[in-house]
């Protein structure tokens, strides 16, 4: 079984905020900042490279958290959330869940990400991933739209309309395939899932521990693999993606040089 099929299945329900942290959020090229709605502006700064990953490519998770606190913090005082609380909508959560996994897998920000990370993060992550019904669909491309407007009008990012190409069209209706579609589960997914269509409640641990049992008892009857509840860790609370992948910052700083190697040619 590959490591980053290991208790990583995410469950995840819609979360609120407060205000907006004010911070200036210094993006890499640019120097665009993130105000609130009275246009005042923090002395904090996220310098976005050089501070979520290191020189090879390896993430910073403090740094990491930080970034996130603050781009969402204000994502939910900005006006494109009040939209979405007019359709209710809380948002907040599944922005903060597609971030995660843009640094942990693909090892990019909302500054660096393209089109691509995000067709991998929302098609490919999500739905192999993201323990959620298939009919949170529409919640979850409608936030990661006014998101996406968010950064583009926020940080004036140049990288955000060929992003939200992504989820123009039916995207609605092809993430509800996606995250419908059994043979889209990770191993660890499909056991959290097939727990909850059992009836156990798998958010708990108490609810785990009862489905690890019966999972037990008779594997067989479950259409599961022998020992498979043995070998996966519980889901975390947090929500948080699995880290530390051994080849993931090699691949990040391949990729880091040859953006920069493109910034230099233009």
């Amino acid at each position: 079984m590959r490591d980053d099929e290991r208790g990583d299945t995410q469950d995840l329900e819609g979360r609120g905020g407060e205000g907006c942290v004010d911070a200036e959020i210094q993006v890499q090229g640019q120097g665009s900042s993130v105000d609130n709605d009275d246009g005042e502006e923090d002395d904090a700064a996220l310098h976005l490279d050089e501070l979520v990953f290191d020189e090879d490519g390896e993430l910073d998770e403090e740094a990491a958290e930080a970034y996130r606190e603050v781009l969402i913090e204000c994502f939910i005082a900005s006006k494109e959330a009040e939209e979405l609380a007019e359709h209710g909508i809380v948002p907040g959560a599944w922005a903060e869940m597609f971030l995660r996994y843009a640094m942990d897998y693909p090892g990019v920000t909302a500054a660096t990400m393209s089109a691509e990370d995000v067709r991998e993060v929302v098609f490919d992550l999500f739905p192999r991933k993201v323990s959620c019904d298939a009919e949170q669909a529409p919640d979850i491309v409608l936030e990661l739209r006014a998101f996406f407007a968010f950064l583009g009008r926020a940080l004036g990012l140049v990288n955000i309309a060929g992003c939200q190409k992504v989820l123009a069209g039916d995207a609605e209706t092809r993430l509800r395939r996606a995250l419908s579609n059994p043979a889209n589960f990770g191993m660890a997914k499909g056991f959290f899932m097939t727990g909850r269509a059992m009836g156990f409640d798998v958010t708990t641990e108490e609810g785990m521990a009862q489905w690890m049992a019966a999972y037990n008892a008779s594997p067989q009857s479950h259409g599961l693999a022998p020992g498979l509840g043995a070998s996966l860790a519980a889901p975390t609370p947090s929500g948080s993606p699995a880290r530390n992948r051994p080849d993931r910052g090699a691949k990040r700083k391949k990729r880091r040089m040859q953006k920069a190697s493109r910034r230099k040619n233009r």
